[in-house]
């Protein structure tokens, strides 16, 4: 008996254990299910979330893909056009390095024009140094001439003066010629040649020295008359010398003019052969 009480005790402790276990397990079991159900909401309050999120991203996976492909494109026109633009720029170098080359040649051609130029302004120069040296000749020349011509032009007033005496004289003599020759006048006072020079030529003299307002002496009135043969022919000679000594000066006087309207001429057919410079005109005035 005592055994079986023994049994029925330790039995009825198992059972009371395992029945706290199964309260215990209950308990975590309703502990857990209540936790489940907590999760479970709450996972689906996530998923929920996630697929709002997912729809959201999607949605920008699609405008990102479309913006992507828009993207691809405008790259690829844009490359287009860059290459186009680089093909452009390629082809304005070549042409502007051609054309710089053209240039360079013809600054290289202008330089050797410039220089030829030069040259030619040089030689115009010194010809026309040349011919500024030449023409103050002639302009020297031309005052010798003048002056010369003011001598001709005094000579001229003695000549017409002495062709005036000799006029008279060829009267006299023809008067003379036809009066009956008488002895008492048949040989006239002999007037001395000297004497009739003398007078002309410081008659001619006091001429010349009146540069400005030139004035003749008069003729002396105290030279007798009639003159004689001789002093006829004296007379006549000395004319003839001063009608040689004028038809000089006018020859002198003729090429002397010749030569100064000649310089001018050549003158301007050099400057128009070199073209006008600057320094070559102010040379010219």
């Amino acid at each position: 008996m005592a055994s079986e009480i023994t049994d029925v005790n330790y039995w009825k402790q198992k059972a009371e254990e395992y029945k706290q276990l199964w309260e215990e397990e209950k308990e975590e079991f309703k502990e857990f299910q209540f936790n489940s159900k907590e999760l479970e909401s709450e996972l689906e309050t996530q998923l929920d979330l996630l697929e709002k999120s997912n729809a959201e991203l999607q949605a920008k996976l699609e405008r990102i893909t479309i913006e992507n492909e828009t993207s691809y494109e405008k790259h690829d026109a844009v490359v287009a056009r860059l290459n186009r633009q680089i093909t452009n720029l390629q082809d304005e170098v070549n042409n502007l390095k051609t054309e710089s080359a053209h240039r360079k040649d013809y600054i290289r051609q202008l330089e050797q024009a410039n220089d030829d130029l030069e040259r030619s302004n040089r030689n115009a120069l010194a010809s026309i140094g040349d011919i500024e040296d030449r023409l103050n000749q002639v302009l020297e020349k031309n005052a010798l001439l003048e002056v010369e011509l003011y001598e001709k032009e005094e000579l001229n007033v003695c000549i017409q003066r002495l062709k005036d005496e000799v006029r008279e004289l060829n009267q006299e003599l023809n008067i003379r010629s036809r009066a009956p020759i008488t002895p008492e006048k048949s040989i006239p006072p002999q007037i001395p040649v000297d004497h009739i020079i003398r007078d002309t030529t410081e008659a001619c003299m006091q001429t010349e020295g009146q540069m400005r307002t030139p004035s003749l002496p008069a003729v002396p009135s105290t030279l007798p008359r009639p003159l004689t043969p001789s002093t006829r022919i004296t007379a006549l000679n000395l004319v003839g010398d001063l009608l040689q000594k004028v038809a000089q000066l006018e020859a002198n006087f003729a090429n002397a003019c010749r030569c100064y309207d000649a310089v001018p001429t050549k003158l301007s057919k050099i400057v128009d052969h070199h073209g006008p410079t600057p320094t070559a005109n102010g040379a010219a005035h």
